[in-house]
C-alpha cells in the first residue's frame, strides 16, 4: 500500500522487504539440519506471499554461525548479519573497566566470509551477509536490518542523485566556493526535504490506517550503480576529487545535512560510501582512496566497509583485523557500522571484479595492508 501510494506520487520504488527478529528466536537451532529446515520453510512462505527479500536478523550462536554460508547458498532472497560486539571485563573497585571488540567473533565472521567467497559464484553470496557493529534494530537497509518491538515499517531512500544534483547545481550557479560550504549544506537539506516531507506524510498516513508504527525514514545518502554518482558532488564542492584531501570535510558536511533533514528519522541516517554500488566510487578505487580512507570517513559518516572487494587470498586474520577496526569505531563513537567484504578468488589487488549483478557495478580490488 505504501509503495503504491509513493509510485502514484512520482517516486521510483525499488521494492518492499521484510525483516524479522533474529531467526535464533523462532527456529530450532539445536543442529544444522533443523536450522536450515526452519529457514527453508520461511523462504517458502515468503515466496508464497510475494516477498522478494527477507532479513532474518543476527546469527550469534555457534550452531548458527556454522551454517551461515549454507543459508546464503539456499536462496538469494535471504539476508542476515553477524554482529561483532564489544566485550567488557568487570573491574575491581578503583580499577578501570576494560573493553575491546570480540576477536573470536570477528575471526569466525572472517571464516564465514571466506567460505562464502569460495562456495558462491565469484563470492557474490557475501552481498547477503553483513558483519555488523553496534547495529540497532529496525534499520531499513539490508543485509543488516532486523526487527524489534511491535509491528512497524520504515522507508529507506537512495538519495545520492538528489544530493549530487543539489551540489552540482549550486556550483553551476556560481554560488559555491570552498569558503561557502555551509551554503552547500543548506542546499542539500532543502533538496532532501522537498521529497522526504512527502514520503513522511505517506508513511504516517498509512501507519494510522494499518494500525502499525511508522519508524521513520532512513535519510541516508545511499547510491544506485545506475544513477548519478556521489563523486560528482564531491568534485563540485571545490576541494578535489573524492579520496583526495578535503574528502573528510565534504563527507562531514553531507552527513550533517542528512541528519538535519526535518523528518522522523530511522536507521543510519548518514552517508554511505559503498565502492561497488556507486559507479564513480568504483572508478576511483585504488586511485584516489583505499580501505583505510573509507575507515577514516566512517568516523564522520557511515556505513563502514560496505561492498569492498579484496584479494581472494586475504588471510582470515587480516579480514578479522578490519572487522576489529570497524567495531572499535562503531562502539567508540556509538554509531552503527557494517562491513560487507568480498574476497575475490583468483584476483589480486588492482585487478577488476567481474560480478554480474543488477545491484552492483565492478571496480578495482583493494589491497589489505
Amino acid at each position: 500500500r505504501v509503495s503504491e501510494t509513493l509510485k502514484r506520487k512520482g517516486f521510483d520504488v525499488q521494492g518492499t522487504r521484510l525483516t524479522t527478529n533474529s531467526f535464533e528466536e523462532y527456529v530450532d537451532t539445536s543442529g544444522p539440519e533443523s536450522i536450515l529446515k526452519g529457514i527453508r520453510d520461511l523462504v517458502t512462505i515468503a515466496e508464497l506471499e510475494g516477498i522478494p527479500i527477507i532479513g532474518i536478523g543476527p546469527a550469534t550462536r555457534r550452531s548458527s554461525l556454522e551454517v551461515v554460508p549454507d543459508i546464503v547458498k539456499m536462496s538469494p532472497k535471504v539476508s542476515l548479519s553477524i554482529p561483532v560486539p564489544l566485550i567488557t571485563s568487570s573491574a575491581k573497585e578503583g580499577e578501570m573497566e576494560a573493553a575491546a571488540p570480540d576477536y573470536e567473533r570477528a575471526l569466525k565472521a572472517a571464516e564465514v566470509c571466506r567460505r562464502i567467497s569460495k562456495e558462491t559464484d565469484k563470492g557474490i553470496g557475501n552481498f547477503q551477509l553483513a558483519v555488523s557493529f553496534n547495529a540497532r534494530p529496525n534499520i531499513p537497509y539490508f543485509p543488516v536490518g532486523y526487527h524489534r518491538g511491535p509491528m512497524s515499517f520504515a522507508i529507506g531512500c537512495e538519495s545520492t542523485p538528489v544530493v549530487s544534483y543539489a551540489m552540482k547545481t549550486y556550483q553551476e550557479k556560481g554560488e559555491l566556493a570552498p569558503n561557502e560550504l555551509r551554503n552547500m549544506q543548506k542546499s542539500i537539506v532543502n533538496a532532501l526535504e522537498d521529497d522526504m516531507k512527502v514520503i513522511e506524510e505517506v508513511g504516517e498516513e498509512h501507519a494510522k490506517r494499518m494500525g502499525v508504527t511508522f519508524d521513520g525514514i532512513d535519510t541516508s545518502v545511499a547510491p544506485n550503480p545506475t544513477r548519478l554518482s556521489l563523486t560528482e558532488g564531491y568534485s563540485a564542492a571545490g576541494l578535489g576529487k573524492f579520496g583526495q584531501s578535503g574528502s573528510l570535510c565534504v563527507s562531514s558536511i553531507i552527513t550533517a545535512a542528512v541528519k538535519s533533514v526535518n523528518v522522523k528519522k530511522a536507521g543510519y541516517s548518514g552517508l554511505m560510501l559503498p565502492p561497488l554500488e556507486d559507479s564513480g566510487l568504483a572508478n576511483l578505487a585504488m586511485e584516489t582512496y583505499r580501505i583505510q580512507d573509507l575507515l577514516l570517513y566512517s568516523a564522520v559518516c557511515g556505513v563502514g566497509l560496505d561492498t569492498v572487494p579484496i584479494p581472494g587470498d586475504t588471510p582470515k586474520e587480516k579480514i578479522a583485523a578490519l572487522y576489529m577496526d570497524c567495531s572499535a569505531l562503531a562502539h567508540r563513537l556509538d554509531k552503527p557500522l557494517t562491513a560487507r567484504l568480498f574476497p575475490v578468488i583468483g584476483k589480486k589487488a588492482g585487478e577488476m571484479t567481474e560480478f554480474n549483478s543488477p545491484h552492483m557495478c565492478n571496480g578495482k580490488i583493494f589491497s589489505v595492508d
